[in-house]
Order: structure tokens, then C-alpha cells, then sequence
């Protein structure tokens, strides 16, 4: 059963750009331009919660993904969708230093 939630942007045969919302047959959104059409696809996306997926002109294949509300596949270590988690690793590496580079440890031909 399709996601009703999910809008895929994909060429029109007769030119331009078409958002449709998965399962569909018809349009929800026309545009001119590619990112016109994107742009709508993650107004609406955002809106109901789902998702919105790019494809290329040439080839079909997805070229950007947003996800809005819960994501499906979350990225690993993050907790929630502020990135509880995901920034503790961040933190411990800038309080050891390992993120900023000091002066004495800039190779000679790398000092302005």
C-alpha cells in the first residue's frame, strides 16, 4: 500500500516538472523549473508529515531525499530529532582537542 505521505518530483513528458504524491495519478503540483517543483514537493511533505524524494531527469533515480516527522531509518547513534546523541561524540572530540588544529601542529608548508 503506498505512503500517502510521500511526494516524488519527476519530469513531465511535456516539459517541466510535476510533484505527485505517491500513489497518485494525478499532479498535486506543476512548475517550470525543477526547483520549483521541489521546493512544493517539501512544502507539502512537511506539512503532512511524510516524505519527499527528487528524481533526475535522465535516469529516474533519486537524487535528494527529505524526510519530515519520524524518520524511517534514523541515523545511527541519534536519539531524537533535536540530536540528543548524536552531538555528544561531537562535543567529546572539540573538549579533547581533536577538532581544532593548534598552531604548533600545522605542518611548515601550511603556515601562512
Amino acid at each position: 500500500m503506498p505512503n500517502s505521505n510521500t511526494y516524488w518530483v519527476h519530469s513531465r513528458p511535456g516539459g517541466g516538472y510535476a510533484a505527485t504524491r505517491e500513489g497518485g495519478k494525478r499532479a498535486s503540483v506543476t512548475a517550470d523549473t525543477q526547483a520549483e517543483a521541489w521546493g512544493e514537493a517539501r512544502r507539502l511533505a512537511g506539512k503532512s508529515g511524510g516524505e519527499a524524494f527528487l528524481t533526475r531527469k535522465d535516469n529516474h533515480r533519486i537524487r535528494a531525499r527529505n524526510t519530515y516527522g519520524r524518520d524511517p531509518f534514523p541515523p545511527k547513534g541519534q536519539q531524537n530529532s533535536r540530536g540528543g546523541e548524536c552531538l555528544q561524540g561531537y562535543r567529546q572530540a572539540i573538549e579533547r582537542g581533536r577538532f581544532l588544529w593548534r598552531a604548533s601542529q600545522w605542518p611548515a608548508w601550511q603556515k601562512i
